[in-house]
């Protein structure tokens, strides 16, 4: 009994031993495996939430970098198309300005040629010698006779004149004052002859006065830096713009401007001729080739700028390219030139009393006219271009016929005579003395 009870209690005892070790395993099984479980869950919970932080972070970089790659493409490409637009606008603008100022001028040289030709076949055709002056001069009006219609008293030496288009305005220069003379006034003999306004323009002399074609501004220069461009389109005229010269141009002598109004050339005591754009005030060309003081200068039909010199030269311009096309020597000094509005002949008034003159086309052709004492200090073609007049240091006017000579008559005034304009009308001239005043004339035919 006691071995059965024993066997029963070894059996008992094994089978508890061995449940409770089958319970121990299953349990560290369990917990092992849910360790494991748990372990893995968390790796692959923090593989996946690493993996999504690096994927979000990488995406938002690259976004970031993407951006910021676009917005400094977009910059460069904005930058780089404003420089390309700017540097294209300034060479159109340049190209532009070039090319109006160069087909301006060919379409006049154009013209111009075309008129030429004109005249050389109608010579061709004629085999009288004297065919040329029959020619020029049938169907002109000369005049016959001239009357003293008024007498501005500037008060001050006039060195420079010029008239309005139509001719109602008279302008007359002195010592740094420019005077406007109200023609219908004057001729009013029952009023005082006096300006209706008045200009300070300069502190010295002024020496040239230009109306622009379009007859809106009056442009004046003298023994100053400053070249002055006063308003006129209103009662009282006003100060527009002042060029300042550069600094070796002590002083200007002479003006002229383009057809258009757009263009001013200026004669300076340094030998040369600048440039100006009237619209913007500003120096876009300088001409060089004269040796002394430039003295004088006037447009051609087609464009050209004709110059002259104390340097004893004549130079012939086409200012689109700046070029010098043709240089004439003369006898002595040039105070004076004029350019026939028909035909392609200049007269030069010289230092030594001569009013000599050229054809263009053929420099070797030239006339002597002799019939002033001493120097001839200004001249001026009428609009017809069938006669021009000269003025004097011996104090004597001329009206010659044009183009190329033959006294019709003069008359001797007070004191030398500085300076004339003709009105574009061509029935009146006035001229500038030395005696302070300003007379002008009215012409018959």
């Amino acid at each position: 009994m006691n071995q059965y009870l024993y066997q029963n209690q070894n059996q008992n005892m094994n089978q508890n031993m061995n449940q409770n070790m089958n319970q121990n395993m299953n349990q560290n099984m369990n917990q092992n495996m849910n360790q494991n479980i748990n372990q893995n869950m968390n790796q692959n919970m923090n593989q996946n939430i690493n993996q999504n932080m690096n994927q979000n972070m990488n995406q938002n970089m690259n976004q970031n970098m993407n951006q910021n790659m676009n917005q400094n493409i977009n910059q460069n490409m904005n930058q780089n198309m404003n420089q390309n637009m700017n540097q294209n606008m300034n060479q159109n603008m340049n190209q532009n300005m070039n090319q109006n100022m160069n087909q301006n001028m060919n379409q006049n040289q154009m013209n111009y040629q075309q008129q030429n030709q004109m005249i050389n076949n109608n010579n061709n055709n004629n085999n009288n010698n004297n065919n040329n002056n029959n020619r020029i001069m049938e169907k002109t009006q000369m005049p016959k006779n001239t009357r003293l219609v008024a007498t501005l008293p500037h008060g001050d030496v006039v060195c420079a004149v010029v008239t309005s288009d139509p001719f109602r305005y008279i302008y007359t220069g002195g010592k740094g004052c420019i005077k406007i003379w109200d023609t219908l006034k004057i001729k009013d003999k029952s009023m005082p002859v006096e300006p209706i306004a008045s200009i300070d323009c300069l502190d010295g002399y002024i020496r040239a006065c230009k109306v622009t074609p379009d007859s809106r501004s009056l442009i004046v220069a003298g023994e100053s830096k400053y070249i002055v461009i006063c308003d006129i389109t209103k009662p009282q005229p006003t100060i527009q713009a002042r060029l300042q010269s550069p600094p070796s141009a002590e002083a200007t002598y002479s003006l002229s401007t383009s057809m258009d109004s757009r263009y001013l050339f200026s004669c300076s005591s340094d030998g040369c001729i600048y440039v100006w754009d009237i619209h913007t005030s500003k120096l876009i060309k300088t001409l060089r080739g004269h040796s002394d003081s430039v003295t004088c200068c006037s447009m051609t039909p087609d464009g050209k700028l004709v110059t002259g010199s104390l340097d004893k030269t004549v130079r012939i311009w086409d200012v689109g390219p700046e070029k010098e096309m043709t240089k004439i020597d003369f006898e002595s000094q040039i105070f004076s030139l004029g350019v026939s509005p028909k035909v392609p002949w200049i007269s030069v008034g010289l230092e030594s009393s001569i009013v000599d003159i050229r054809y263009l086309m053929d420099c070797n052709n030239e006339y002597k006219l002799r019939g002033h004492s001493k120097c001839v200090l200004s001249l001026k073609y009428a609009p017809s271009g069938d006669w021009f007049v000269t003025t004097g240091k011996d104090h004597q006017w001329i009206i010659w016929k044009g183009p190329y000579g033959g006294l019709i008559f003069s008359r001797v005034e007070q004191a030398s005579i500085l300076c004339c304009d003709i009105s574009s009308c061509g029935n009146y001239f006035v001229t500038g003395t030395g005696n302070k005043y300003a007379n002008v004339y009215e012409i018959d035919y």
